[in-house]
């Protein structure tokens, strides 16, 4: 299951949040922003440091390389993966929630057993290493 169908199977069970005011872009700045600062907005839903925080750790695990092949020596590297963290996580948000959205404007409804049916689906069409990937 792609983490965009993960998103979009729990945020169409929950009610719209109220529209925040929202910085007009993230930075990388602000890597760490505190839980409850809106960060970014998607038509009525806002992006905020929790759900950022939760999705770069997500990411961060997914890009860890094996220890054995691990390279500490480079802040330059770091730097750069910081970034590309970044991008990843912004871009996966910002898309699930223009989806989502657009799903609630449309009327389109999917249900728990829905996304684990295609998430079993999808899991078993991928090769060994993925398949230790669990749905949450």
């Amino acid at each position: 299951m792609t983490l965009a169908a993960a998103a979009a199977s729990t945020a169409l069970a929950e009610p719209a949040p109220a529209p925040s005011p929202c910085p007009p872009v993230a930075t990388a700045a602000a890597l760490e922003p505190p839980a409850a600062q809106a960060i970014a907005c998607v038509g009525r839903l806002t992006i905020d440091g929790a759900e950022f925080l939760h999705w770069s750790e997500v990411a961060r695990k997914a890009d860890e390389p094996p220890p054995s092949t691990a390279d500490h020596g480079r802040a330059s590297k770091a730097e750069s993966e910081t970034e590309a963290i970044l991008k990843e996580v912004m871009g996966f948000l910002i898309s699930s929630d223009w989806v989502i959205e657009e799903a609630r404007e449309r009327g389109v409804v999917v249900s728990e057993a829905q996304v684990l049916h295609s998430y079993r689906r999808i899991a078993a069409t991928q090769p060994p290493a993925t398949a230790n990937l669990q749905p949450s």
